[in-house]
């Protein structure tokens, strides 16, 4: 599978025919089976890490997207994947900005390893979004997180996004959020009501 393919859909929940379409090059796509082959061996090989859709309540029910996100397990195997650096990422700030959602994602993984909580993205089909639902397996209780590299508009879209899912979740089954977190790039944490925006930098166990 070629490597340029899985970087060029980094975080992103690209289908697998996509996926095909895209690493056989050359105008030659690869069977959607031999590609469902190779990412299984990627991820036994943790060299590709899926995040699976949130299988959430809702109060009034709609249709959520149910295919996984993918991320390479570091943002650096992606960047060199494209032979690209600085110039790469200056000239693509989009692109930039889905490294650092994968960058954040692969240290909540590990806090959330350690701390017992399963990982998921919500996405449904009118396209609200928000990047990661960490739930505790134990207890069930919630958290919704945004990742956005900073900017005020960003910072505010994520918020708003955080409380429109708040507001749709049905809490008699679910409970309320036990937190709505907004991370972002670098800064000083804050609260903005019920959201707490917090630097990557301040992340801990």
């Amino acid at each position: 599978m070629n490597p340029r393919s899985l970087a060029r859909n980094e975080s992103t929940a690209a289908s697998l025919r996509t996926v095909a379409r895209d690493a056989g090059g050359n105008g030659h796509p690869l069977d959607v089976r031999t590609a469902a082959r190779y990412l299984a061996g990627l991820s036994q090989l943790h060299l590709v890490e899926p995040l699976p859709a949130w299988a959430g309540s809702l109060r009034s029910p709609s249709p959520m997207r149910q295919s996984p996100k993918r991320y390479m397990c570091a943002p650096a195997l992606a960047v060199a994947a494209l032979g690209g650096g600085p110039a790469l990422l200056m000239d693509n700030i989009a692109y930039l900005w889905q490294l650092f959602e994968s960058l954040a994602l692969r240290d909540l993984r590990v806090y959330a390893q350690a701390a017992g909580a399963a990982l998921a993205y919500f996405r449904d089909r009118h396209g609200h979004e928000v990047d990661v639902i960490a739930t505790d397996r134990y207890s069930g209780r919630w958290a919704a997180v945004e990742i956005k590299l900073g900017g005020a508009q960003a910072t505010a879209e994520s918020t708003a996004s955080l409380r429109r899912l708040r507001d749709r979740v049905d809490t008699q089954r679910a409970g309320p959020p036990s937190a709505l977190i907004v991370l972002v790039g670098r800064g000083r944490p804050y609260r903005d009501g019920d959201v707490t925006v917090v630097p990557l930098t301040s992340l801990g166990p």
